[in-house]
């Protein structure tokens, strides 16, 4: 899941919303925001909480890092980039999909037989 948090007229809302619209992502993540910004607490795990001052985006994962935060420039394409390298888990089964990441998009790959 991928959420905005912060006021509606910010310049990261409004990337945000053209970053929800690119097809690179826009089928793996949920999108939500909220505009009810006071200091936001996530506790990502047992060991602390990260707290954080809005605007911002956090990714929720269910692998890896269970939440992400986006620090980078307020720029919808960068917005993407982040979400869509956050989308990606680690060991994937060899697929056409799979091929078509690594010899069409040239993503970096490790085959394991």
């Amino acid at each position: 899941m991928m959420a905005y948090v912060g006021p509606e007229n910010s310049q990261l809302y409004q990337q945000y919303l053209l970053a929800t619209c690119n097809t690179k992502i826009r089928d793996k993540f949920k999108f939500v925001h909220s505009f009810d910004y006071e200091n936001v607490d996530i506790y990502p795990d047992q060991k602390g909480k990260i707290i954080y001052l809005a605007p911002v985006i956090v990714f929720f994962r269910n692998f890896n890092d269970p939440v992400s935060l986006y620090t980078g420039e307020p720029n919808s394409l960068e917005i993407t980039k982040y979400a869509f390298a956050k989308s990606q888990r680690l060991v994937k089964p060899f697929s056409q999909e799979i091929v078509h990441q690594m010899f069409v998009e040239q993503k970096p790959a490790i085959i394991l037989f």
